[in-house]
Parts: structure tokens; C-alpha cells; sequence
């Protein structure tokens, strides 16, 4: 997994701000990730030493994450955001009231090892979202039938639990991956 350092990108200050350096970064990271292997679907953001973030910044930083096809800033395959090392309180909140006003989420995770470790949610999932991502976090990896067989007490469907694991993984939280005639799905990061 491709790590990216934000303090390593040009220009760099601890108390990032404007859409000018959340530009040029977001340049530098299209570049990094264009020239690491096409198998990963995820990329971890270090901000070690980023003590804030203003939204201008974020907003240009990581839109390309998130971007629609057909944006030109889009990313040239769909990766997830993987955030590390955000220990300054301004820094988190910053990173979640930017995520949650845009509807979004991301991964905050500690670094264990090789492989990042769940740590929480930055942003907001509304509360059929937030349930599944908790079942997926609990289970590591489910179908939409599996998770409808959990909850059959419940009026939600089969399809139902099926469109919200599509949900996650259009928020690059989760991923799926082909088993026989099934989707199976699991977190982006698990605890």
C-alpha cells in the first residue's frame, strides 16, 4: 500500500491553507499515485507535522479522491483515502467538519506494523450506513445476503442491505470483491 506524505509534498507549512497549495499537492499526489502499481485501491495520507487544514485546502487536496467520472481532476482508477498520523485537535476537526459538510467519509487509521489499523470515521454516515459499515467492521467481510440473515427480524431486504454495501464502497470505505456469483465485502481498514 502507497504511503504519501503530506510534509514531504512543495510547498509544505504545518498549518496548511488555500486552494492553491491543495492544488499543487493534489498535482504531486496524482503524480505519485500514476507512477504506483494499478492493483492498489487504497493510498495512505500521512500528516505527520500538519498541525491544521483549512477547507479551501481540503477541498483541493482530496476532491480528486471523490471526484465523479468524467471530472478532470478525478483520480485515473478509484482509490481510497486512508488518513494516518492526525493528532492535532485542529486537525481532526478540521478533516471531519470538511467531510461531513460534503457528505463524505474517510478512514482515520493507526499505523501498526506494515498494515494501518481501524482507528474511526472522519465525516458522517447517516444511520443505515453507519449500521452497515459497523456489521462489515464486526463481520470483516459479508454479502448482502449474509447481512439479511443477520437481520431478519428487521423490515430491511436483501436488496436494501445490498445497496448499502454499494454505498460504502462509493465512499471508499469498503471494497468488494467477486466470490463465484457473489459480492463480498469488507472494510477499506479493519480493526
Amino acid at each position: 500500500m502507497q504511503t504519501i506524505c503530506i510534509a514531504k509534498l512543495k510547498p509544505f507549512s504545518a498549518r496548511l491553507h488555500g486552494a492553491a497549495i491543495g492544488e499543487e499537492h493534489a498535482r504531486q499526489v496524482r503524480d505519485l499515485i500514476g507512477g504506483h502499481p494499478e492493483s492498489d485501491d487504497s493510498v495512505i495520507l500521512d500528516f505527520a507535522k500538519v498541525e491544521g487544514a483549512s477547507a479551501s485546502y481540503l477541498k483541493r487536496l482530496l476532491h480528486p479522491f471523490f471526484a465523479p467520472p468524467g471530472d478532470p481532476e478525478r483520480l485515473p482508477r478509484e482509490i481510497a483515502p486512508i488518513a494516518i498520523n492526525v493528532e492535532a485537535a485542529d486537525l481532526t476537526e478540521e478533516l471531519d467538519d470538511y467531510l461531513a459538510g460534503k457528505g463524505r467519509a474517510m478512514v482515520l487509521a493507526d499505523r501498526i506494523a506494515v498494515r494501518p489499523r481501524f482507528r474511526q470515521l472522519l465525516g458522517r454516515l447517516d444511520g443505515a450506513a453507519a449500521e452497515t459499515f459497523r456489521e462489515l467492521q464486526t463481520l470483516k467481510k459479508a454479502t448482502a445476503a449474509e447481512l439479511y440473515d443477520r437481520h431478519r427480524q428487521e423490515t430491511t431486504n436483501q436488496t436494501a442491505w445490498n445497496n448499502r454495501l454499494v454505498n460504502l464502497v462509493a465512499m471508499r470505505i469498503a471494497r468488494r470483491s467477486r466470490v463465484g456469483r457473489f459480492w463480498v465485502y469488507e472494510p477499506i481498514v479493519q480493526s
